[in-house]
């Protein structure tokens, strides 16, 4: 399935009208984008990630472009809601018009559908229904509105190639930006706070919904973050009592669902595996429910149930995190301040200090296993899937062996005695996180290498380059290269021995910081860029 979203077009009309130079790298992109699947790209991925990261746009200017494609969907959304408040909730077209108005521009649905609740017009369950089946209508027009424009490229470019004849038909074929089939209301960058009602009914059409209420349809209590893909095929599925709203991602590991339960007041997040699941991936499965069982700690995604169902497929319930993974926000921003560097190795080294008190390593600390909050102060490790449990006792039964006679772990982030086989203990999580730490503040990790057997050779023999030396920051305290350098230790007895050693001393580096903590030091992360 291509990663490309009605994002991504919406983005691409509006950098091209702001840098028509940019025409063949954005077509470039956008090839990219639909050549692209959940399983070869990243799962944030992006036009204006692709864009930030390579420089062809600063931050801002993502930023800037990102607000607009948001306002343009926001009002597509709140048309579509506005249609069938008059269709299905029985209200007069104009007070729901007016209502809109005196509201101002940025109205959001649940504040039009408060607004319409206060005046007696709406009960909240309607309400709730009618907020989700909005959302759902528009999802699904924005799909079918990216099938739409893959396969005009697809037709355009084999056109193309054949009129071009053999001799250019390796040649590069240019997308006219200026011609995206974007339906008429999408590509507006000014205009009215609401769209027209022909563009809500247009929205409508397209989706070719039936707009009877289906039955037994039951509003979530929350609403779904944007990023969700409400269109899944499994949307409306129950599994051992959740029903699933939305698709979060997809793997190699199975498909991950954001949910809801009767019992629980909050998001879900379910991940599946199919019956036909390798017997690693299963492992990794009841590794991480058996590591969750051991221990808890606000630092680490929660793990709320697990099991199998009567059709074969393992699940695992799991706290939901709006955020995104720290791998995704060092690919568009290579490096973060020092304060906020600090404050994530900080959260993760707690989660770790509260794992080794329970007798378990983890294996696989890297930035893809830490999310971060949108504000960029919370960090929790995820991912148990090849963590050490000792002491397993009568539960040893119940796991998997997973990679035997393997090198187990990340190979750019595991441990010298990882890539040695040799045992591993807290110091070996230690080891890792000082190479995160490292990358947060460099952009670069202390080695580098091409191929996984190379990053192994470089732990095991290879010194890491000093981080002043990896760097021209400034604002770097010499305490802190230093602590970096012995968390690199190729020994893991000469290393620092636990989780409650490191925090003490990035505290003792904070406070040489002095001064308050600004928010600017505290960059806000969006998926994507």
């Amino acid at each position: 399935m291509s990663v490309i979203r009605l994002d991504d077009l919406l983005a691409a009309r509006a950098v091209y009208q702001q840098r028509p130079a940019l025409r063949a790298e954005l077509a470039r992109l956008l090839r990219r984008l639909d050549e692209s699947s959940a399983e070869t790209r990243p799962g944030f991925a992006t036009l204006l990630g692709e864009l930030v990261r390579s420089g062809a746009l600063s931050r801002e200017q993502a930023e800037a472009i990102h607000a607009l494609v948001d306002r343009i969907r926001r009002g597509r959304t709140l048309a579509v809601l506005c249609e069938l408040l008059v269709r299905e909730g029985g209200l007069e077209r104009a007070v729901v018009q007016t209502t809109v108005r005196e509201l101002g521009d940025g109205v959001g649905e649940e504040e039009l559908t408060r607004r319409l609740g206060e005046r007696g017009l709406l009960d909240p369950q309607a309400a709730a229904r009618l907020r989700f089946r909005a959302r759902q209508v528009s999802d699904l027009d924005e799909r079918r509105q990216v099938e739409a424009y893959r396969a005009r490229q697809r037709a355009e470019s084999a056109q193309t190639l054949v009129s071009a004849g053999a001799e250019e038909e390796g040649s590069d074929t240019e997308t006219d930006l200026g011609q995206l089939l974007i339906p008429s209301g999408v590509h507006r960058t000014a205009g009215p706070v609401l769209p027209s009602e022909a563009e809500a009914t247009g929205i409508l059409d397209r989706a070719n919904l039936d707009l009877t209420p289906p039955l037994e349809v039951i509003a979530p209590r929350f609403e779904i973050p944007a990023w969700v893909d409400t269109t899944d095929p499994a949307v409306g599925d129950g599994v051992a009592g959740y029903r699933i709203l939305g698709r979060i991602g997809a793997g190699a590991m199975g498909t991950v669902y954001l949910c809801d339960h009767r019992e629980r007041e909050g998001p879900v997040a379910l991940k599946i595996l199919a019956p036909e699941a390798s017997a690693e991936a299963k492992a990794r499965f009841k590794r991480e429910i058996l590591a969750n069982g051991f221990f808890s700690h606000p630092g680490v995604i929660d793990v709320y149930d697990a099991g199998h169902t009567t059709q074969g497929h393992y699940y695992l319930a799991m706290e939901f995190f709006d955020g995104a993974d720290l791998e995704a926000v060092l690919e568009t921003t290579p490096t973060l301040s020092l304060r906020q560097s600090l404050l994530i190795a900080r959260q993760v080294l707690e989660a770790l200090g509260a794992a080794h008190a329970a007798g378990i390593v983890h294996r696989d600390v890297k930035p893809a296993n830490i999310l971060i909050s949108h504000d960029g102060r919370t960090a929790k490790l995820m991912d148990f899937g090849i963590a050490l449990i000792k002491d397993l006792g009568d539960f040893k039964a119940k796991v998997f062996e997973s990679d035997a006679g393997g090198v187990t772990g990340t190979p750019e982030y595991l441990s010298p005695e990882q890539a040695f086989r040799d045992p591993v203990g807290p110091p070996a999580d230690l080891y890792s996180v000082g190479l995160v730490l490292y990358r947060m503040l460099s952009g670069r990790l202390p080695f580098s290498s091409g191929t996984a057997h190379g990053w192994i050779n470089c732990h095991i023999a290879e010194e890491p380059l000093p981080l002043a030396e990896a760097t021209p920051r400034e604002d770097l305290p010499r305490a802190l290269g230093e602590l970096i350098a012995q968390l690199l230790i190729k020994d893991p007895c000469e290393r620092l021995a636990t989780a409650a050693e490191v925090v003490a001393r990035i505290d003792a580096i904070q406070r040489s910081l002095g001064g308050e903590r600004k928010s600017s030091f505290f960059r806000r992360f969006r998926r994507g860029f």
